[in-house]
Parts: C-alpha cells; structure tokens; sequence
C-alpha cells in the first residue's frame, strides 16, 4: 500500500513544472527524501514567511491559524497524542483525510494572506528607504 501511494506521488513532487507549496517545507522534503522522492520547484514555505511577517510569533500552523485567521484546527495531539503516543498509521484514515484536508485549506489560506502582507511590508520598508535616501 505505501508503495502504491510513493509511486502515485513520486511524478507529482518531481515535476519541475508543479509550483508547491509547504509549511515547515525542509521538514516534508527530508521526509519524502527517505522514501525515493526528491521534491522540486518548491514556491512558498508559508512557516518562513510567518517568521518574516512576525519573528515573535510562534511559527506552529495551529498557532499562526489562530492568530491569522482566527480559525482553531484539528490538533494534532487529538490524532496522535501530546507526546505523540500514538503513530498516524494507527489513526483512523477518515480522521487522518479531514486533518490532512484541514491542513491544505489552511495552507492556501497562509498563502494568500502571507502574498498580501509581505507584499504590504515590503512596500513600506521601501519607501522607509527612498526617504531615508
């Protein structure tokens, strides 16, 4: 079965021509490292641009969910446990489906937010510039 998924998946994470999209990127891609798949043209880390947008921050997703979008997802603690007790193997696949659904809508949802307010905070510093020039 995982085989099944790695070779569905592999053509996907390789395409040079697929933008993708991650939160905390280096982690995802060393772990789909250890089964064969190299992932290209990675787009956005949105865990990086939280760090630029707010280095105080925490830089959790469930932690920039509530701060930003004034949403609380699913824990992950509620799948696996606070100390990770359980592996998500053990885990239901139609509760792993709705966290890992979860989990997309709000990475689009960072995406678009962290796009709207780098782009605000790198117009101001800017303009701090030409005036201090």
């Amino acid at each position: 079965q995982l085989e099944t998924v790695i070779e569905k998946l592999k053509p996907v994470f390789e395409n040079d021509n697929i933008k993708k999209i991650a939160h905390n990127a280096k982690f995802d891609m060393l772990l789909l490292k250890r089964y064969g798949i190299e992932v290209s043209s990675l787009f956005f880390d949105t865990m990086i641009a939280g760090y630029i947008l707010d280095s105080t921050q925490g830089i959790k997703m469930d932690t920039m969910s509530t701060k930003y979008l004034y949403y609380q997802p699913i824990p992950i603690s509620d799948l696996i446990g606070i100390k990770g007790e359980r592996s998500m193997k053990e885990v239901d696949l139609d509760i792993v489906s709705e966290y890992s659904c979860e989990d997309l809508i709000l990475l689009y949802n960072f995406l678009m937010y962290y796009f709207l307010n780098l782009k605000k905070k790198v117009y101001i510093h800017s303009q701090k510039l030409m005036i201090s020039l």
